[in-house]
């Protein structure tokens, strides 16, 4: 039998249960977690063949970014001219400090 001790049992002072996850949530914000969580009906379970896999209950779709491809083919011309600028300067300021050879 272990010796009785003088410590007092800890306790959890302090630590109320939650009462709603929307409690903290700021205002006009929309949760992330509808993306991860759900609360499937046993009906839904059931027609669903007992498979608890979370797409059967979540969408997870995020939408991608649409790109212009006209503006990035754009920049890509104006980056390859500013290039072109460069490599035709740099000879001769390599010559000039002297390296033959660069």
């Amino acid at each position: 039998m272990p010796a009785a001790t003088s410590e007092p049992a800890p306790t959890r002072t302090g630590c109320a249960p939650p009462t709603s996850t929307a409690s903290w949530r700021p205002a006009g914000r929309a949760s992330r977690s509808e993306q991860y969580a759900a609360l499937a009906t046993r009906d839904q379970i059931a027609a669903n063949d007992y498979n608890l896999n979370i797409p059967r209950y979540v969408d997870t779709f995020e939408a991608e970014e649409q790109i212009d491809i006209r503006a990035v083919n754009a920049e890509i011309a104006a980056l390859e001219s500013q290039l072109a600028d460069v490599n035709r300067a740099w000879p001769p300021t390599f010559g000039s400090w002297g390296c033959d050879t660069c």
